[in-house]
């Protein structure tokens, strides 16, 4: 079998299993279709997810039940997703690092 090699992106937990298990950061049952990064990509088509071997302390405590206490193991490839696009976001409040590209 041959192989193929896929772009990959490093996400910490939590935010890498709410987005395979499509939560937003404020619960609705929509899927988060979007990962702001500080930089533009050219990407597009199917990208590896893979888990950072670092924790967000704060995300954990604010989504630890949504995910119901059961998260990917760190600093492995857990998932595939398809970018379809990557536009500039424009801050809503002025605020440091509001803005940057949504892929």
């Amino acid at each position: 079998m041959d192989r193929v090699t896929l772009p990959a992106l490093s996400i910490k937990e939590p935010y890498v299993s709410l987005i395979l298990r499509g939560w937003t950061r404020r619960g609705v049952h929509k899927r988060k279709t979007c990962e702001t990064r500080s930089w533009n990509t050219n990407h597009r088509g199917k990208l590896v997810l893979v888990t950072s071997r670092a924790i967000d302390d704060a995300g954990m405590v604010a989504n630890f039940q949504k995910l119901g206490g059961i998260m990917f193991p760190l600093g492995r490839a857990v998932g595939i997703v398809n970018v379809t696009d990557c536009y500039r976001r424009l801050p809503r409040k002025p605020r440091p690092l509001a803005a940057g590209m949504n892929w």
